[in-house]
């Protein structure tokens, strides 16, 4: 959902933004985790940022073949790095919404401006028994960064003289067409892409977007590979002895954020919360803690990695020329 456009802002470290890819890749992608005894995790805090914590850094699965080529690191850098990187991306979404005949000014954030926050990570048990799994709870995950920074008056001054058509030209550019309009008057609209996702990272050229694209929709259906077929039935065997009816982790998932989604009214992330005692949050906390036990009985999460590296690194071998291009063009951009 697009946001206000008030001077104080604040966003997300990136890998929480690849939270739906981590998502539907399954919870091994994501491994171990810090405890969070304020309670704090998956929250942005309003106002300044304070100073960078000193906290335990989570540990990460190790990425897969495919996606370290496109460049999805997970692991957390320094505040200088962190500032580094979103000073590149503001710098490409104002290159692309000048592309579309706008004017953007990069926010460009200090290395003190940037909060490092520990806290449970999905999949994990810390997060599972605080949160299920994230969906009608609205938790995203705890740890990651967030900074808060002040847009530049000449941004503040341009858009405030643009005309109800520009202005919706505008948000189109930047945030996307509008994908759902809620009956509520206060949840605003949601969009999806436009430059504030600068997703093609240098690959715009030479067709070097549609590989990008076709490879991340391949990364998006690992969840659902036939490869997965045994090992999700034994989960599904596990979870019967529960009494509960599922077929694999990712179509429990699935079923929940659709029930959640129509609950909330076109929730989703950004959305509200359901009330704790909500049957939805109750149901969602109940499977999400017999799939965690499932998940430890059978080694469901490093197995399934192992299986979805292996078909990265087929997906890798058998388009290897494209993906090199495309490697290419990313670490160009980056320079």
């Amino acid at each position: 959902m697009t946001g206000s456009r008030g001077s104080e802002l604040t966003t997300r470290r990136r890998w929480i933004a690849l939270f739906g890819l981590v998502a539907a890749l399954g919870a091994g992608a994501l491994t171990g985790c810090s405890a969070d005894p304020d309670g704090q995790a998956g929250r942005t805090p309003s106002g300044s940022a304070s100073e960078p914590a000193a906290e335990a850094e989570p540990t990460f699965a190790p990425i897969g073949p495919l996606e370290e080529v496109l460049g999805y690191d997970l692991s957390f850098g320094s505040a200088a790095d962190v500032a580094a990187d979103i000073a590149w991306r503001e710098n490409q979404v104002a290159q692309c919404m000048k592309e579309q005949g706008f004017e953007y000014w990069p926010m460009v954030p200090g290395a003190e401006s940037i909060t490092f926050h520990a806290g449970p990570l999905p999949g994990s048990r810390e997060f599972v028994e605080a949160y299920g799994f994230g969906i009608s709870t609205q938790e995203t995950g705890g740890a990651g960064w967030t900074f808060s920074g002040t847009q530049a008056p000449e941004q503040l001054a341009y858009l405030e003289g643009m005309s109800a058509a520009e202005t919706e030209a505008y948000d189109t550019a930047l945030y996307g067409p509008v994908t759902d309009d809620p009956a509520s008057d206060d949840q605003g609209v949601y969009r999806a892409g436009g430059c504030a996702v600068p997703s093609n990272e240098g690959a715009s050229d030479d067709g070097l977007d549609l590989i990008r694209s076709e490879a991340n929709a391949f990364l998006m259906g690992l969840a659902n590979h036939s490869a997965l077929d045994d090992l999700n039935r034994e989960w599904s065997a596990c979870m019967a002895d529960s009494g509960y009816t599922e077929a694999s982790p990712s179509s429990l998932k699935a079923r929940l954020d659709a029930e959640f989604m129509e609950l909330s009214a076109g929730g989703g992330p950004g959305g509200s919360a359901l009330e704790p005692d909500s049957e939805l949050v109750e149901t969602e906390m109940i499977l999400a803690l017999a799939d965690l036990e499932c998940r430890e009985k059978l080694d469901y999460d490093a197995r399934s990695l192992e299986i979805r590296h292996t078909l990265q690194q087929d997906y890798l071998t058998a388009n290897q020329a494209d993906l090199d291009r495309l490697q290419q063009a990313i670490e160009e951009a980056a320079a």
